[in-house]
């Protein structure tokens, strides 16, 4: 009898395919999977919007709003708002797609867009080192207060520097990034 459940045995055979850069076969294994699904999506633009937004809903996580903003580069500055919001739009008040929105309007020079999602950040999570300094920016860009932005600059200091946004389900180990395989106890995808 097979040690693996059939999802388990296509999830390792993904992760096989798709470090042999076989991305497509990898894909169709394990659509859910962020780094499988970034790849593919390089390989294949026309399809990102749709991947990437699957993937956001089932697993939020910054490398994929990363890689799609990276992907949207080309386009006018509406478009990537555009297709940012779309990415978004299942959970809207989500702490990473209120951070995705503030970052994208500040990319757009709109800053006082961007406020309003960090506000409402601000409203429902503890504060970051990395909403701090996107305030700071906001106060720089929108309304050139220097001395605010440094007041703000100084709360990112001031921050927990151990901010962990990952998780490994299968054994606790605690990261401030991403990783496909968890370096403690080597679980493919395991960081969430």
């Amino acid at each position: 009898k097979s040690i693996l459940t059939p999802e388990d045995y296509d999830r390792r055979r993904a992760c096989c395919l798709f470090l042999c850069d076989d991305v497509k076969d990898a894909y169709k294994l394990d659509p859910m999977n962020p780094a499988i699904a970034i790849g593919f999506a390089k390989q294949n633009p026309q399809k990102a919007g749709k991947v990437f937004k699957k993937v956001w809903e089932k697993t939020p996580c910054w490398p994929v709003y990363e890689a799609y903003k990276e992907l949207l580069v080309s386009l006018d500055a509406k478009k990537r708002q555009s297709a940012i919001k779309n990415m978004v739009s299942e959970n809207p008040y989500e702490r990473l797609s209120l951070l995705a929105m503030a970052d994208i309007y500040l990319n757009t020079q709109e800053p006082i867009q961007a406020k309003k999602y960090l506000d409402e950040f601000l409203q429902s999570y503890a504060l970051t080192k990395q909403v701090a300094l996107m305030q700071a920016r906001v106060e720089r860009d929108a309304w050139n207060h220097e001395d605010k932005a440094r007041e703000w600059e100084d709360k990112a200091v001031e921050t927990d520097e151990d901010e962990t946004a990952w998780v490994c389900h299968a054994c606790d180990y605690k990261s401030p990034s991403w990783h496909g395989l968890c370096p403690m106890c080597h679980t493919f995808n395991g960081l969430k």
